[in-house]
């Protein structure tokens, strides 16, 4: 491999924390995550949704990681479905 691409493989390694933080932060403007039961699960916070009834119920997850991320995938489509997002 080249040097150039073992530097932009290295430094995508090492901004994937700061990048998942960052989202995460942008993400507590919709909701939460927490621990539910065994698993975790997300709660809206219903703060300024402008289509909430657009918003499929949380559901368990594994994990905390593993509900952030479905909890991002679905205000992805949220955004994109009521034109917000492009």
């Amino acid at each position: 491999m080249n040097f150039q691409i073992l530097l932009e493989l290295g430094l995508a390694q090492i901004n994937y924390p700061a990048q998942v933080a960052s989202r995460r932060r942008d993400l507590k403007a919709w909701g939460t995550v927490e621990p539910q039961g065994k698993g975790w699960s997300w709660r809206w916070s219903g703060i300024g949704l402008a289509l909430p009834e657009l918003l499929p119920e949380p559901v368990p997850c594994v994990s905390a990681d593993a509900a952030w991320s479905a909890m991002d995938s679905i205000v992805t489509k949220y955004v994109r479905r009521i034109g917000a997002g492009g």
